[in-house]
């Protein structure tokens, strides 16, 4: 699964298809889109290849009130790895 949300995963892959069934005549939006799609696989790539250090995040991080996602966000610096995390605020 590329998102964490099942609504964002199957909207990913309805872009996909249209993508695919008029691949041979892309309006600037459908060209949009699959910028848009690329940088997405780039960002699961990025997923991929940092799975240690998101383990590393959930083992040394999360709590009760810090979860990570099984498909977190990362952004990767020149020495780390940023991983997005989910912070409970209670509302009292």
């Amino acid at each position: 699964m590329v998102f964490s949300i099942v609504v964002l995963d199957k909207f990913y892959k309805a872009a996909l298809s249209v993508l695919d069934e008029h691949k041979e005549a892309l309006t600037p939006a459908m060209r949009d889109l699959r910028t848009a799609i690329a940088e997405t696989k780039a960002q699961v790539a990025d997923r991929e290849r940092f799975a240690a250090e998101i383990e590393k995040a959930r083992q040394g991080y999360a709590t009760d009130d810090l979860e990570i996602d099984d498909n977190p966000l990362v952004s990767v610096t020149d020495d780390s790895v940023w991983v997005a995390a989910w912070i409970r605020v209670p509302r009292n």
